[in-house]
């Protein structure tokens, strides 16, 4: 399998915002996670964060409305049919690859998710990565820490001409949650999610 240095990982973070309409991620999240609907979208996942979207939809504690597990599968097998989502392999030298990182990096407690996410793009050959949480991977050189940005709103009005045209595309965010209360709480000690 040849991977595309052109491909950007979407981070879990990205992928759960892009679900819940009432948290102030979400116009940027969704449409980016929309555009992988077109093969050109050139995104990435990796099995890690698929595992951690998994986590944090079904997570009450995590989630104001949570998934139940079958209905959290239903949006992982929807996620991986997207034509330009790509679901990166685990390379075999990923556990080398993260321990390198711990050694040059400052990396403790959680943020060891981080680095593996890292060392599975960087034995990929991925340095793209679309994130909320910028400060946690921008300790590590050579990645391009993309931040999503919501399309202005002229852009919104033309998609919104674009979907009233007759055609009917199912996008895996149409079955997104609206919140009851407050939409994806925060980690309290560093107001993130993942």
């Amino acid at each position: 399998m040849t991977i595309s240095p052109e491909l950007a990982m979407v981070d879990t973070n990205v992928l759960v915002y892009a679900y819940y309409e009432d948290t102030p991620q979400h116009p940027a999240a969704f449409p980016l996670l929309d555009r992988a609907q077109e093969a050109e979208a050139a995104l990435c996942v990796s099995p890690q964060v698929l595992a951690e979207f998994y986590a944090v939809i079904t997570n009450p504690r995590r989630v104001s409305t949570p998934f139940t597990p079958d209905e959290a599968l239903a949006e992982l097998e929807k996620i991986r049919a997207l034509p330009g989502l790509t679901l990166l392999p685990v390379p075999l030298d990923v556990v080398d690859r993260w321990i390198a990182l711990l050694r040059e990096h400052a990396v403790i407690g959680r943020h060891i998710f981080d680095a593996q996410l890292v060392a599975t793009m960087l034995g990929n050959g991925i340095i793209k990565l679309y994130t909320f949480n910028r400060t946690d991977f921008e300790r590590f050189p050579g990645l391009e820490v993309l931040t999503p940005v919501a399309p202005s709103p002229r852009l919104s009005v033309l998609s919104d001409l674009d979907s009233t045209s007759g055609s009917s595309v199912s996008s895996p965010a149409d079955c997104r949650r609206e919140a009851s209360s407050g939409g994806v709480p925060q980690d309290s000690r560093k107001g993130d999610l993942l």
